[in-house]
């Protein structure tokens, strides 16, 4: 197996075990993207989760937020006082804080969301308990679309890709690739694994 193979499995099985050490960046459009296409977030909450997830934590999945009491955690920067504990019950999220940190963020997003329904309930806009959301991502959706999303899906954003999840297996003699895939492009290939 080549080196540079080998050191690309060597990588995903770490990130494997490990769960929280791999963390991830996004692009502002490939967070859009993943959003809209994998955890099907309302189009018009698109643009406004965007704006919040750039102001709290830069789109950096790992981020962790030191406050006068407490942590936030995650692309959300999510609250250790209420929402997620470590190593107990969870908080109101049933979520420990560092699976928050890793490059997941379907997690994130469903706690996220009750932390929004919450608010809604509360104050009558569920984005208020983000400190960013009045400063930065209050402007109504046209502004946060055009500032934030417009520009990630061409001229039909509101087209919702399916889901294509399938794994084909290619053997022959001595190698075996496998691809995954997935919203109709690669994620992953390894070839020759088991060399």
């Amino acid at each position: 197996m080549p080196g540079s193979s080998r050191n690309v499995l060597l990588v995903l099985s770490i990130c494997a075990l490990l769960g929280s050490a791999c963390s991830k960046i996004y692009e502002r459009c490939e967070l859009a993207k993943e959003l809209r296409d994998r955890l099907r977030v309302p189009a018009e909450q698109l643009a406004t989760w965007v704006c919040i997830a750039e102001h709290e934590s830069r789109y950096n999945t790992s981020i962790i937020g030191t406050l006068a009491q407490g942590k936030d955690h995650g692309i959300f920067q999510i609250s250790d006082l209420y929402w997620c504990e470590t190593g107990d019950d969870g908080g109101a999220c049933g979520i420990d804080c560092n699976s928050l940190l890793d490059d997941d963020i379907r997690d994130d997003y469903v706690c996220a969301r009750r932390i929004y329904r919450a608010h809604q309930g509360l104050q009558g806009n569920g984005f208020r308990a983000w400190a960013v959301y009045q400063p930065h991502c209050s402007a109504g959706q046209a502004a946060n679309e055009a500032k934030y999303t417009n520009d990630c899906f061409g001229q039909d954003s509101s087209r919702v890709e399916e889901p294509v999840q399938r794994i084909q297996v290619d053997q022959q003699p001595g190698a075996l690739t496998l691809y995954f895939t997935g919203f109709g492009y690669p994620y992953y290939t390894y070839q020759n694994i088991f060399s």
